[in-house]
């Protein structure tokens, strides 16, 4: 396991990730995956605010195309995007437009 994660890591190196470039949205997904990952729920909010505006209508529309091309899934599970991005939502202290 610790292997696969190491050559994901290693591979991509300055590329965007897999699944960012599948989003629609271009969200980016290691800003906003590891703001989830320290708990910096409003930071990883705002990052998906920016990037797809109507965040509360695309997380629950998302058909997380990103699933599709995760690396993890030859050797784990894809990460579930819609779930993080719904709990950005749900932890975040201010989900109010500025």
């Amino acid at each position: 396991m610790e292997e696969a994660k190491r050559k994901i890591e290693t591979c991509l190196q300055n590329e965007p990730a897999y699944c960012t470039v599948a989003c629609p949205f271009q969200l980016n997904m290691r800003d906003f995956i590891e703001k989830m990952q320290r708990g910096a729920f409003n930071a990883a909010f705002k990052v998906y605010r920016n990037a797809v505006g109507f965040p509360e209508i695309v997380a629950e529309l998302c058909p997380q195309p990103c699933r599709a091309v995760c690396p993890r899934a030859k050797t784990d599970a894809p990460i579930s995007v819609k779930l993080l991005e719904k709990a950005s939502i749900r932890y975040a202290r201010n989900i109010n437009p500025i």
